[in-house]
């Protein structure tokens, strides 16, 4: 069999960078043949999967967000399939697919959004996108260091942010320091 390039292109956005769980964001598909045309009527599956992230907001890097598990505790698993699906392409080479994401997200959870395009030839082009999904819109970092000396002073630094790292002040912040023996 002969190679043949393909001779259009798929551009694959999405409306949103971040989201919370019950949310929906929309992936938003144009594919044009190189000469201009759009691709009409071609035909667009869609594949989105997910996978841990351990996710910090720009800017507070020295931090640690999220809920971390230590020994004897496992972290919960979280099946990695999330959708998929097949559409047509308008007229004008476009296409929407919207994505729920699941409201009992324990962490934050890296979405991967693959869309492939097949034109009346066969050809197919694909292109991909991310967008992270946060337990919640504040964020809650700490630095400290890991380990502390008995009966000595331990500091922690504590922020809230929103997803994009903007600090949010007048949150309640509740600590536990926890021990563990080994």
């Amino acid at each position: 069999a002969e190679f043949k390039p393909p001779n259009f292109k798929v551009d694959l956005s999405l409306n949103k960078k971040f989201i919370t769980p019950n949310q929906e964001i929309e992936a938003n598909l144009q594919s044009n043949y190189l000469f201009g045309a759009p691709v009409e009527g071609g035909k667009a599956k869609y594949y989105v999967t997910r996978s841990k992230e351990n996710f910090i907001p720009q800017g507070w890097d020295k931090f640690s967000f999220g809920r971390e598990w230590f020994w004897p505790e496992e972290s919960p698993e979280v099946d990695s399939y999330v959708q998929e699906g097949s559409q047509l392409l308008d007229t004008e080479g476009k296409n929407k697919q919207t994505i729920k994401v699941a409201d009992d997200l324990p962490f934050a959870m890296k979405y991967q959004v693959d869309a492939a395009v097949s034109d009346v030839s066969n050809l197919s082009v694909s292109n991909s996108q991310n967008f992270t999904a946060l337990p919640s819109d504040r964020l809650i970092g700490l630095e400290n260091e890991f380990v502390a000396d008995a009966g000595k002073p331990f500091s922690v630094n504590v922020i809230v942010t929103d997803p994009e790292g903007k600090a949010i002040a007048g949150e309640k912040i509740k600590l536990q320091l926890q021990q563990m023996d080994h």
